[in-house]
């Protein structure tokens, strides 16, 4: 039977003759997964030996991450915020760029004791709305999606966190079902133009296209719709915020200045990319 050292070799091996971004950090985090074992058992003992239970399910593992399914999608979980998410094959997998907006909405509301209501639109897996519970001890919030099968990962992901009794999920197409209004509005709404998507990593295969891909050629549907919906739902002091693409921020602005919302500032990712817009009503 191959040690661990083999295997992981073997593994980062084929990973990077297929062009993975980080061989050697998915091939470790599939065995520690196999293993259910940390970092540090993998590192401290190269000769271990794997059963052959463990070695025909690493190995399964690592055929499918060999077909870019993301590591995410087969472990099932992906990290946000510093907490944990259910991910599957009908959801949008959290991404460290929209981590932004999280950033952009505690810098707009710096009292994090304060009782706001908070609207996710497009939750997924919820990842914005319970990231922003996990730091507004007193909030409460809803997410919102059309596909019943996020919510139901969205749900998963709230009770797991302990969020259960703060966080509400409501099937909707955008705010067409939706009563209220919401000091804090967030959105990452499906924002690549259709025509891009032969040109993007094959990872993002494995994400549900109508949470990626804009109903437009310029891909910014989504943000014409809410430009349409969000008045009644924004009190005078609410602020929205909203994810976009690089080389979008423009068009976005036109798109809510049009309908009547002002821009108030906008946040970079960790790339320097524009990538969230924060505006309230006029």
């Amino acid at each position: 039977m191959p040690s661990l050292y083999e295997i992981l070799k073997t593994a980062t091996t084929a990973l990077k003759k297929v062009a993975v971004s980080s061989p050697d950090l998915d091939a470790r985090l599939l065995l520690e997964d196999v293993l259910q074992k940390d970092k540090s058992f993998v590192l401290l003992h190269p000769h271990y030996v794997l059963t052959d239970s463990e070695e025909k399910l690493y190995e399964s593992y690592v055929k499918r991450r060999l077909q870019r399914e993301p590591v995410s999608k087969i472990l099932g979980i992906k990290e946000f915020w510093s907490l944990s998410f259910k991910t599957t094959k009908d959801t949008l997998d959290p991404r460290p760029d929209s981590e932004t907006l999280i950033e952009a909405v505690l810098e707009q509301f710096p009292d994090t004791s304060k009782p706001y209501k908070i609207l996710d639109l497009g939750t997924g897996t919820g990842c914005l709305l319970l990231a922003l519970l996990s730091e507004y001890k007193k909030a409460t919030g809803i997410g919102v999606d059309f596909s019943s099968k996020a919510l139901t990962v969205a749900t998963h992901n709230a009770i797991s966190l302990n969020m259960e009794t703060r966080a509400k999920f409501l099937q909707s197409n955008w705010c067409e079902n939706l009563n209220g209004r919401f000091d804090i509005i967030i959105s990452n709404p499906p924002y690549i133009p259709p025509s891009h998507e032969k040109t993007l990593e094959p990872e993002l295969s494995f994400d549900p296209k109508e949470a990626l891909y804009g109903d437009s050629c310029d891909g910014l549907e989504a943000y014409r719709l809410l430009g349409l919906q969000l008045k009644k739902h924004l009190p005078p002091q609410g602020k929205i915020f909203l994810e976009f693409g690089k080389d979008q921020h423009d068009d976005v602005e036109k798109i809510m200045t049009a309908a009547n919302f002002s821009p108030i500032k906008y946040y970079k990712d960790l790339n320097q990319i524009s990538r969230c817009g924060v505006f309230h009503d006029l």
